[in-house]
């Protein structure tokens, strides 16, 4: 809800999708708080939208509707029962191999995400912007993965910014 709060704040509306309940509950408590409606965006500020981005079904769905920008802000996992059988599927579709999943099930997972956001903004041909949280800063050797990210869906322009900020869960890069 902060990043959705930061873009209303700057005259945005929003369309913002998560596949975890208790976060669009707790996101819709800060954007009414702050006085923004939500509902359809025809009429509203915000819409909010409980799905996994990686369905089919949401894919088809979403690509119907007109944005502006994908931004892709913070993924995170957790660990519920049944998580990673749901995603093996997905994970072995974008090319990783078990090994590799088993060997780091948060980055795989991360990786996925990404990629689905990078192809929904590609196939609406609007910018993507990924918005990621580490301890580390990043080097020519770590952005490479995103430079890959941006050559498989042909972006014209990369930009990589990094900026220590200010969190809520202690600061990251």
């Amino acid at each position: 809800g902060f990043g959705t709060l930061e873009l209303l704040k700057h005259g945005h509306k929003v369309i913002a999708v998560d596949k975890n309940e208790c976060c669009i509950e707790q996101a819709k408590n800060r954007i009414s708080m702050a006085g923004y409606t939500m509902g359809d965006l025809l009429h509203n500020d915000v819409e909010f939208i409980a799905a996994d981005i990686v369905d089919k079904g949401f894919f088809q769905s979403i690509t119907k509707s007109h944005f502006d920008i994908v931004i892709c802000w913070n993924v995170g996992t957790y660990e519920a029962n049944g998580t990673r059988d749901y995603y093996q599927p997905f994970l072995l579709e974008y090319g990783l191999s078990e090994q590799l999943i088993d060997s780091n099930w948060e980055s795989s997972y991360a990786e996925l995400i990404f990629w689905t956001a990078c192809k929904i903004a590609a196939f609406n041909k609007v910018p993507f912007h990924l918005i990621d949280r580490s301890s580390e800063g990043l080097t020519n050797e770590s952005s490479q993965y995103y430079a890959a990210l941006g050559g498989e869906f042909n972006y014209q322009e990369m930009k990589v910014d990094q900026a220590i900020t200010t969190t809520i869960s202690s600061g990251g890069k």
